[in-house]
């Protein structure tokens, strides 16, 4: 909730004190996902909203705005 209020990822877990599960996580399969090629467009935009401070509302145009396609493709 605190990085959609646009704080960053840094005051977020300041402000919570506590460990944040996934933080690690998102950063881990965004750089498997990335040095295998495999996209995984929901872990790339959780990624750049962490990591990049990509705005959130601009990271749920960006995979609402993807073309639709086969999951095996």
């Amino acid at each position: 909730m605190a990085l959609g209020r646009g704080h960053s990822l840094t005051e977020a877990q300041s402000a919570i004190d506590q460990v944040v599960e996934g933080v690690p996580a998102a950063r881990a399969v965004h750089s498997v996902a990335s040095r295998l090629a495999v996209d995984m467009p929901i872990c790339r935009e959780i990624y750049r909203v962490m990591y990049e401070r990509k705005p959130i509302r601009a990271a749920v145009q960006a995979l609402m705005g993807r073309e639709v396609r086969s999951e095996t493709e």
